[in-house]
């Protein structure tokens, strides 16, 4: 191990994988099937265009060809008792069989399917690099055309199994769909339709799982969990069913497959689609049809909210604001100081004038994405507010946001984490990753910075932070030379401080204690204290001019200290906003001093407009505001103005379609421009020097 040992955390960015289990033996066990468990947000993912895929179908079902009448009476022994061993999941059993068989038959008859085999073991055994070995060998040798589509099904089915995608459907090409039985043919529609998902195609994935699931009927039940695969599939569909936008091609989906049993899903996305594109009258029709033709709907719920929603679009309270945000609990006090810079733009503070006569309807959004979501409720069914600012936790804030866009009631998240994209949806809050891009830009284009080590937390706020930050570095051309972790809980930090300078990994340096051994020989020194300590401590390896470190601003005051306490200097530490904090200068003092970082807002800026916005909040509220109320403020004065030059015509469709034109909007955070879904604005960054945090121009 080098004395730099990294925890390099990245992993390999891999393509969405639709959840679908499929059981690995048809028949004989002549085929694989796609097993992993992947997810991912696709609802963040902008529409393409439609490719239409040529799906080969057939009723007729192919059976799988036979070799026993080929092969001699030993081989056929061998051959049965490799496949048994194989269906009774005896896999070790069965390799030595096809080892044996290997070495006894050459050129074999059944060379193919044993190599096939193989591979299969393999496959199950997650080493995909054999398997695929042996499937590339079994294509090779054998000559059966119709048993090379199995084969090719399998190589197919490893390369996806190992994130290669373009080499899965290279492989997937080669199948003739038809010259295969019924329960494999089901597992290759599934995994074309899967390929499919990856490439952001829900329509055609659609199409293909739709094909899985009638072909799945006709398959035989031995080959095949024929329950089980459904039921995987129905939930497949329904999520690719989620991502189709427009009403056409759901309708091109129905005429496909009428009086299947997927008509429920498809006649209710319709109406659903229907819905979320605003043609509310048209969806209201289609839910009523789609409850006539089926009383007992698994959707039935979801359709009377539905209809309960359109029957209250057009009931609106055009003065009432509504306000998302936690008022009890733990993220209480959070909640408050947001909602002052919120009560600020509406001029709801004494001694100010809200001339619009605006009103705020403020709601708990509890601690749960339950109580979220049933606040939001109650801000759209019981108040009818036209628009909502909030919520501010990133807890629920996918099921917010998409409840938000179901409701068609526009909302102005404060979350940093953002939830689903949607034109209904607008997302205020600075990222911690635009932070980190931010941060990388300013070390290596005005600092020209070029080496970087980064410390963070190891948990879902540090390791997306660091990766961003990893990623901008390379892209402007630079490099990570060290990275560690430590628990988000740590409260001791010499240990990753010492993996990062290389003093934690003694056995690498062994020649340099055994040098130091000798000059303490040579200097006749035997007694270990201040004045002879650079004859015992080795010196740390500093290969790196800044440290990125995006964590807490307490944790972060306990980690600088560190450093110099380890002799590591002429160092720079960058950081994120969370560094913005009186907290900072009063436990770091000057070891913090030269350290940069960033923020949306900065209270002791020279600019008029933050200086009448901090010193009205002083008045108001006692204390001076931070990025929080800052941002808050900002949300609430877009909104505000949107309301207000709205007039009487005013709707929640018009409300949104403001919002997305919202440019050059000049807010205490910055001048706010509005960009696929979120309100941006550039970051200011930040310094220490001499004891105070600086702005640098």
């Amino acid at each position: 191990m080098s004395p730099k040992a990294q925890s390099l955390f990245r992993q390999s960015k891999k393509p969405f994988r639709l959840t679908l289990v499929l059981l690995l033996a048809i028949s004989l066990g002549a085929c694989a099937s796609t097993s992993r468990n992947k997810s991912a947000d696709n609802t963040d993912k902008p529409s393409q265009k439609i490719k239409r895929v040529d799906w080969e179908e057939s009723e007729q079902s192919a059976s799988e060809p036979r070799i026993e009448s080929a092969l001699s009476p030993k081989e056929l022994a061998i051959y049965n008792r490799i496949k048994h061993e194989y269906a009774s999941k005896n896999y070790d059993e069965a390799l030595e069989m096809i080892m044996q068989f290997k070495r006894d038959f050459k050129n074999s008859p059944a060379e193919d399917r044993i190599l096939n085999y193989e591979g299969l073991i393999h496959y199950i055994k997650q080493s995909q690099k054999w398997a695929i070995a042996a499937f590339e060998k079994a294509i090779k040798v054998g000559s059966d055309e119709r048993y090379r589509n199995y084969i090719f099904f399998n190589l197919a089915s490893t390369y996806y199994e190992a994130s290669k995608g373009p080499e899965a459907s290279h492989y997937l090409e080669k199948v003739r769909a038809v010259d295969l039985d019924f329960a494999t043919r089901t597992k290759y529609y599934a995994l074309r339709a899967k390929i499919l998902a990856d490439l952001n195609q829900p329509f055609e994935a659609s199409r293909g799982l739709l094909l899985a699931m009638r072909t799945l009927q006709k398959a035989s039940p031995l080959k095949i969990d024929k329950v089980k695969t459904y039921i995987r599939l129905e939930d497949s569909l329904r999520t690719q069913l989620g991502l189709i936008a427009e009403p056409d091609l759901i309708s091109d989906l129905i005429s496909d497959n009428e009086n299947s049993r997927s008509s429920e899903h498809l006649l209710f996305r319709l109406a659903e689609t229907k819905y979320r594109n605003q043609s509310f009258g048209r969806a209201e029709n289609e839910f009523r049809e789609h409850i006539e033709q089926y009383p007992n709907s698994r959707y039935t719920v979801q359709i009377q909210d539905y209809l309960r929603a359109i029957k209250n679009q057009g009931v609106i309270n055009p003065k009432a604001v509504g306000v998302l945000l936690p008022i009890t609990g733990k993220f209480a006090e959070y909640g408050q100081i947001a909602l002052n810079g919120i009560e600020m733009a509406f001029g709801l503070y004494n001694g100010a004038q809200n001339q619009n006569q605006f009103q705020l309807i403020i709601e708990d959004s509890g601690e749960t994405e339950e109580d979220a979501v049933a606040a939001l409720d109650r801000l759209f069914f019981d108040h009818h507010v036209i628009a909502v600012i909030g919520p501010l936790t990133s807890k629920g804030i996918e099921k917010v946001s998409q409840r938000s866009a179901d409701l068609g009631l526009p909302m102005i998240s404060l979350s940093q984490q953002r939830g689903i994209r949607h034109p209904y949806v607008f997302y205020s809050a600075i990222t911690p990753i635009e932070q980190a891009k931010a941060i990388a830009k300013y070390a290596v284009e005005t600092l020209q910075l070029k080496r970087f080590a980064m410390l963070y937390p190891d948990d879902n706020f540090g390791k997306p932070i660091a990766e961003s930050f990893w990623t901008a570095i390379e892209e402007e051309g630079k490099e990570i030379v060290g990275s560690e972790s430590y628990p988000s809980e740590e409260t001791d930090f010499k240990i990753p401080v010492d993996k990062i300078s290389g003093l934690y990994y003694k056995d690498a340096r062994k020649w340099e204690l055994d040098k130091l051994e000798t000059l303490r020989k040579e200097e006749k020194i035997t007694r270990r204290n201040h004045r002879t300590e650079q004859y015992y401590r080795l010196p740390p390896i500093v290969d790196f001019d800044a440290v990125f470190i995006p964590d807490a601003v307490r944790n972060v005051s306990m980690i600088l200290p560190t450093f110099t306490y380890r002799d590591i200097e002429n160092v720079r530490f960058l950081g994120i906003s969370t560094w913005n904090s009186p907290i900072l200068l009063e436990r770091a003092g000057k070891e913090a001093e030269g350290a940069v970082f960033c923020d949306a807002f900065y209270a002791q800026s020279k600019n008029p407009i933050i200086q009448t916005f901090v010193s009205q909040f002083q008045n108001e509220f006692g204390y001076t505001p931070s990025a929080t109320e800052a941002m808050s403020f900002d949300a609430a004065a877009i909104l505000e103005r949107v309301l207000t030059l709205s007039g009487s015509s005013i709707g929640r469709s018009k409300v949104r379609s403001m919002l997305s034109d919202v440019d050059q909007f000049r807010g205490v955070s910055g001048t706010i421009r509005f960009d696929d879904g979120n309100f941006k604005r550039d970051l200011k960054i930040l310094a220490v020097q001499g004891r105070k945090v600086v702005e640098i121009n």
